[in-house]
This record gives structure tokens, sequence and C-alpha cells, in this order.
């Protein structure tokens, strides 16, 4: 495989988002589209209610968006063990055997990608 470079000199990266299938994209969009909207109703449920520190909302908020960007750089970028440490963090933290599952078949088309790229 020979490295490309842009007009700078610097190495081109072919592993991106554009370069992904259309269900590994769908998902992604779908996991980012669910998290911001997660994130819009935590915050009116306590708005309305209260109880709840800001800086721990904050804190909520943040942490579920960056899951999703996590998710979203990891997979775009094929970052294979990034996307097994994702697809157990699923299983374990969230109880999600589906997301899991579908980490698990992202990550196994990408390690067939990246070997049919050397």
């Amino acid at each position: 495989m020979a490295i490309k470079t842009n007009q700078s000199g610097a190495i081109k990266d072919e592993f991106n988002f554009s370069t992904l299938g259309i269900w590994i994209k769908l998902y992604l969009v779908a996991l980012c589209a669910f998290s911001l909207i997660l994130s819009i109703v935590m915050v009116s449920i306590v708005i309305k209610k209260g109880g709840v520190h800001p800086a721990a909302l904050v804190a909520a908020v943040c942490g579920l968006c960056g899951y999703a960007y996590w998710h979203l750089w990891a997979v775009s970028r094929r970052k294979v063990k990034h996307i097994t440490t994702l697809a157990v963090l699923n299983l374990i933290i969230g109880g999600n055997i589906l997301g899991c599952l579908m980490m698990f078949f992202i990550r196994q088309s990408t390690v067939k990608e990246i070997s049919s790229n050397k």
C-alpha cells in the first residue's frame, strides 16, 4: 500500500467517515441523534423537577455526548482496540446486548478492511 500525501506533504488518512458503509453510517448517525435527544430530555426533566446539582447535569450530558463521539471517532478511524472496548462497555455498563453485537460486527468488518488495505 503506497502512502498517499496531500498537497502540503502530510500523510492522507484513508479511513474517515465518508469511506464507511451506509449501514455503519446510519448506525452512527442514529447513535448521535439518540444521544442528543436523550441529553435534551435529561435537561428538560431536571429543569422541571429540579433537585440535581447543575454540575452533575453538565457532567452527565458531557459524558453522554463524549461517549457518542468516542463511538464516532473509533469507528470512522477504524481503531480496533477502541471498538472492542466500546463493545464491552455497551454490554457491561449499559447491558446493551444489541449495541455490543453491532460493535463486534463493525469490529469484524474493520479488521477485514484493514487487512485488505495492507
